[in-house]
């Protein structure tokens, strides 16, 4: 008779005897799935022979929560996309509700268990509680999202330049390019004999932006009354 073993694969070993084996899964719940392996051998000096069957448990829809958007915000005008993923077999249908409780027809897919709905907020009548519902033949679970809306779009975080100073990529500055001539002075280089002598590094701060604004100032009209030339 041979020895016959039942094992789950990259698991441990579920029933082992000899002759005829059978395993029996009680309270099964969807992590039972899975390919189990059966295994019989009655000669040590060769290999065993194995057959292995795969089994599948329908469950009902479960929506991750951790995975899914809780709370979103936006404006008006704005788009944002919420995301409400879901475990199921078979695979759960998605269907989205507005905070009036209508369906949703239009503005949603859905890849590998996740569904996810583009928004554009309008008005007032855009925001409040979004529900999406994962459904397929054996139940469904609901998750609500809260759409909060804002005065005005979420501003860019300052970062830190090498030389310690913040800055921001959404601001943008405008105005004339200012260019030196040869022979002529400036107030942020000084050309003496065609070669540079001194350079004024305006660092204009929050603290100090007066002060360096009328030292600049001050330091032109200088230059200006003496005529300085250098030699």
């Amino acid at each position: 008779m041979p020895n016959v073993t039942w094992q789950k694969v990259q698991g441990d070993v579920i029933n082992q005897s000899v002759g005829n084996v059978t395993i029996d899964i009680t309270n099964i719940t969807r992590y039972e799935s899975g390919e189990y392996e059966c295994c019989a051998i009655n000669n040590l000096n060769k290999p065993p022979f194995c057959k292995s069957i795969l089994v599948t448990v329908q469950y009902e829809p479960q929506i991750d929560v951790f995975q899914s958007n809780d709370t979103v915000s936006s404006y008006n005008g704005g788009k944002i996309r919420i995301y409400c993923l879901a475990h199921g077999v078979p695979s759960p249908l998605f269907t989205w509700y507005d905070p009036h409780n209508r369906s949703i027809a239009t503005g949603s897919h859905t890849v590998t268990g996740v569904s996810v709905l583009e928004l554009v907020t309008i008005n007032a009548g855009s925001y409040g509680l979004y529900k999406c519902k994962a459904e397929n033949l054996l139940g469904y679970d609901e998750h609500i999202i809260n759409v909060t809306q804002t005065d005005h779009p979420p501003s860019l975080k300052p970062s830190r330049n090498h030389h310690g100073i913040t800055t921001s990529s959404s601001q943008t500055t405008t105005g004339h390019e200012s260019r030196t001539q040869p022979g002529e002075r400036s107030c942020s280089t000084l050309f003496i004999q065609g070669r540079t002598f001194a350079t004024v590094h305006f660092i204009i701060t929050s603290i100090s932006i007066g002060v360096n604004i009328i030292m600049a100032l001050l330091v032109c009209y200088i230059f200006k009354r003496t005529g300085f030339k250098g030699k």
